[in-house]
């Protein structure tokens, strides 16, 4: 499957995840969307390069999405096993 939704525990509380996958030729990505409440959602993507999943393409990750970086990497290693 190429995406999938995940409800996460942040700093602001309750926030789904919903992961979508892309594959290129050297790298496994997830294009994420965080919906929080009266907030707008916020884009970012997870990138998978030698073998350690991070946060990319988002010069300014908000605290509470930086916080929960691990537990968004454990939501793809959990969907992907």
């Amino acid at each position: 499957m190429n995406h999938f939704a995940k409800t996460l525990k942040t700093q602001l509380g309750n926030t789904d995840f919903i992961f979508k996958k892309t594959l290129t030729a050297n790298t496994s990505k997830y294009h994420v969307e965080a919906h929080f409440a009266a907030f707008e959602p916020y884009h970012f993507t997870i990138e998978q390069k030698e073998e350690e999943w991070r946060i990319v393409n988002a010069p300014k990750v908000p605290a509470w999405i930086k916080d929960a970086e691990k537990d968004l990497i454990l939501a793809i290693l959990m969907h992907t096993n």
